[in-house]
């Protein structure tokens, strides 16, 4: 009975410790705007989050860096630009009331 007991304890003990290891690798951190991206079974690799990931023939890989700037750097211009035209409107709009208001007093 004494050995089942021993038997147990070094059981638990040791489960317990796998279990404290995988705590530990699934709490990791990463830098802002990055995330973890798996590219294979058990392979992982750390790259900017919205980096596209390809497959072509089971090879899995991540675009590069270059044309994950230029793809992002397109779409902050193009979201510029359609706040520029926003503000545009609405700044003609403005004069629009501000004549109507003053004609009317």
């Amino acid at each position: 009975m004494k050995k089942l007991y021993i038997f147990l304890i070094f059981t638990f003990s040791l489960f317990g410790t796998f279990l404290g290891l995988a705590e530990e690798n699934s709490s990791l951190t990463f830098a802002p705007g990055m995330e973890s991206i798996e590219i294979g079974p058990g392979v992982s690799r750390l790259a900017p989050e919205g980096i596209k990931k390809q497959e072509n023939k089971g090879l899995i890989t991540l675009e590069s860096i270059d044309e994950y700037i230029v793809r992002r750097f397109r779409k902050v211009e193009q979201r510029l630009d359609k706040l520029e035209k926003e503000i545009e409107k609405l700044k003609k709009a403005q004069e629009k009331k501000k004549g109507e208001v003053l004609s009317g007093e």
